[in-house]
């Protein structure tokens, strides 16, 4: 789980820092932010462009959800079911 998320961390910072000028140690601290939910910000968030504001947001929504969830939910496809529902109405009184 632990992974998931410092992975998502860098790929995040390495995004932020494309899509945008700054500091490398003020776009890290704002992606780790926003993954983390915290609420601190650096200052820097209204500099950022519009595809950064939108990374921040799914950041924020990853964070929320959980990387555990997520990578769950990316890597689980599909699976049979391996029972049947009543083909009839149950006999009541």
């Amino acid at each position: 789980m632990a992974l998931l998320y410092v992975g998502a961390a860098v790929l995040a910072t390495i995004a932020l820092g494309v899509v945008s000028t700054g500091d490398l140690t003020d776009t890290a601290f704002e992606a780790v932010s926003a993954l983390g939910t915290v609420g601190l910000s650096a200052g820097g968030t209204a500099g950022f462009s519009d595809a950064g504001q939108l990374l921040l947001t799914i950041l924020m929504f990853i964070g929320r959800v959980g990387p555990a969830t997520v990578g769950a939910a990316l890597v689980l496809r599909r699976r049979d079911r391996l029972y049947r529902n009543p083909e009839e109405r149950p006999l009541v009184g």
